[in-house]
């Protein structure tokens, strides 16, 4: 564990805005979209339409969304690849009343970047373009298929609340549960 908070730290302390800022995204109308910077920072979420903890996971991210927009940090799905329509994100973001932006990596080139691998999982991208959070949002699914009653870490939402109040984060890694994100 501590090996991988080392490697993650220097990936996150390496990157520099002029690498970040290379990605280009594909919007769900199909124009080019550059992704902007939040005041504080950017919550990443890689989204699949058909992944049950992605529909699960929509109201809590919702909710973080409406609670943490406001204090500065700008939330963005991103959907690896090219298995999904734009008609299925659509789709997607009427059902679940996203109100955060979706957008396609559809060479992967930025899922790849970040080491993602599951949908629902979530990276926390500060000022300095460091990612300062990644994994879980929270404790509610521990396992495949199963779903605790009470919530007793929020990892997102106390990751979010260091950045805002300039602490650093506590837990930097946790490991995201959900589906695989495919080839």
């Amino acid at each position: 564990m501590r090996h991988s908070i080392v490697i993650l730290f220097l990936l996150a302390s390496s990157m520099s805005s002029a690498q970040f800022n290379r990605f280009v995204f594909q919007s769900i109308h199909g124009n080019q979209v550059q992704l902007t910077k939040g005041k504080t920072a950017n919550v990443y979420v890689m989204i699949s339409p058909e992944c049950p903890l992605c529909q699960s996971y929509s109201r809590t991210l919702n909710q973080l969304y409406q609670s943490y927009s406001k204090r500065g940090i700008t939330f963005y799905g991103i959907v690896p690849g090219k298995n999904y329509t734009a008609q299925a994100i659509k789709e997607f973001i009427a059902t679940y009343s996203i109100p955060f932006e979706i957008v396609f990596d559809t060479d992967k080139k930025f899922t790849q970047y970040l080491n993602a691998n599951i949908t629902p999982e979530v990276f926390l991208i500060n000022r300095q373009d460091e990612i300062v959070y990644s994994g879980r949002i929270d404790n509610w699914a521990y396992q495949l298929g199963k779903k605790r009653k009470l919530i007793t870490q929020h990892d997102l939402r106390d990751a979010m609340e260091s950045v805002i109040n300039n602490q650093p984060v506590k837990i930097v890694k946790t490991k995201a549960i959900g589906c695989f994100i495919e080839d």
